[in-house]
């Protein structure tokens, strides 16, 4: 397959988010100084979703970015969507990766709930998303969700891989629901269930050999 395709991989599209989840650093925008604690009762970090700055960066691409639920550009604990479409680093990284590369699809992988997010109401059926999906569920043993509504997808990034390409972009929720969000590094295999999604890219590439044919 690898002489076939080229694979890029991006570790992690929120670097200093990770940092400031584990305890390793602080967000610019508190002022060095530990934000309120959450309504939540949980530890702040917890609760962190944005990047340094506060934002979320699934609610930063350009896609409906004006139509994101409850907008608000600025930074907090759940991460705003920025002060603009693309106004952070991370996002435009993205963008500018896809723009430059033919990618055939794009998966996005997420921790919390087991499923699978593969079409919206806005983009509707895209070449060849359904059968790329339902490999993916039967090999990582993941459940299809519905097409995300409207009211869901602004400012996504897999929604926007999708407008942009006309190609199939996945969200990928890798972790059973009701595990902690925060994976450390010795759980990694055990919680992601690495024994069956460890197979998911190359059921992407697969599917491309079967279609090239």
């Amino acid at each position: 397959m690898l002489d076939t395709f080229t694979l890029y991989v991006v570790p992690s599209i929120n670097p200093d988010g990770l940092d400031i989840v584990n305890g390793e650093d602080m967000p610019l925008w508190t002022g060095g100084e530990e934000p309120d604690p959450p309504k939540t009762g949980r530890p702040w970090r917890e609760e962190h979703r944005g990047n340094t700055n506060g934002v979320n960066l699934n609610a930063n691409f350009p896609f409906r970015w004006h139509d994101v639920p409850g907008r608000a550009t600025e930074p907090s604990l759940d991460g705003s969507s920025g002060a603009d479409e693309v106004s952070e680093p991370e996002a435009v990284a993205l963008v500018e990766l896809c723009r430059a590369n033919e990618f055939e699809w794009m998966f996005s992988m997420h921790c919390v709930f087991n499923k699978i997010y593969w079409r919206d109401e806005v983009n509707g059926v895209i070449p060849g998303d359904k059968d790329l999906a339902r490999r993916i569920a039967g090999v990582a043993g993941m459940e299809l969700m519905s097409p995300s509504s409207a009211k869901y997808l602004a400012g996504g990034f897999e929604n926007w891989f999708r407008f942009e390409f006309g190609r199939p972009g996945f969200c990928i929720e890798l972790v059973e629901p009701g595990t902690t969000k925060y994976v450390s590094k010795g759980e990694f295999e055990k919680i992601t269930n690495w024994k069956q999604t460890k197979f998911i890219f190359a059921e992407g590439m697969q599917w491309l050999l079967d279609n090239t044919k």
